[in-house]
């Protein structure tokens, strides 16, 4: 019984790859006899046919060059007649609280602690000095600012 058993499931297995290389041989044949055309064409608006090669140009098509994604086109910009300008963020720093620990003065600004050297990841400025009564920031410009306690100053 056993034996009948692999040898039926031996022929079915063999049924199963002569069929699909018989359909694999079938596709190949219609691939070759597809026709072909010598030179492809396209009809423009009904006039004459132009073959695709003459719209080709003669030379190397150079890539377009890289630009931004998130930056609307220039051709955009101008039909809108609009021009569009970096916004300088107005963040306030207020100085709320200045700590002196045994090794290095600390100051909280906005709410969040800076010892000397450190800057600010989202507005940029950079804590240059820490004094008794006021703090010397310098900003992403360049510039330098002094914050007294519980004065709040706009950039």
């Amino acid at each position: 019984m056993r034996r009948a058993d692999n040898l039926i499931f031996a022929v079915i297995i063999g049924l199963i790859f002569t069929c699909a290389a018989m359909e694999f041989k079938v596709k190949e044949r219609k691939l070759e006899l597809m026709p072909m055309p010598s030179t492809a064409s396209r009809k423009s608006g009904g006039e004459r046919e132009i073959p695709l090669n003459e719209l080709a140009p003669a030379g190397r098509i150079d890539p377009l060059p890289p630009r931004n994604p998130f930056k609307p086109p220039e051709w955009l910009v101008e039909e809108r007649g609009e021009r569009r300008e970096p916004v300088e963020r107005s963040i306030d720093l207020k100085l709320t609280a200045i700590c002196w620990s045994a090794e290095e003065p600390m100051a909280v600004i906005n709410g969040r602690i800076f010892r000397e050297g450190e800057v600010d990841p989202s507005a940029g400025f950079e804590v240059e000095k820490i004094g008794p009564d006021e703090v010397v920031v310098k900003t992403p410009w360049g510039e330098r600012r002094t914050l007294k306690l519980g004065e709040v100053m706009g950039r």
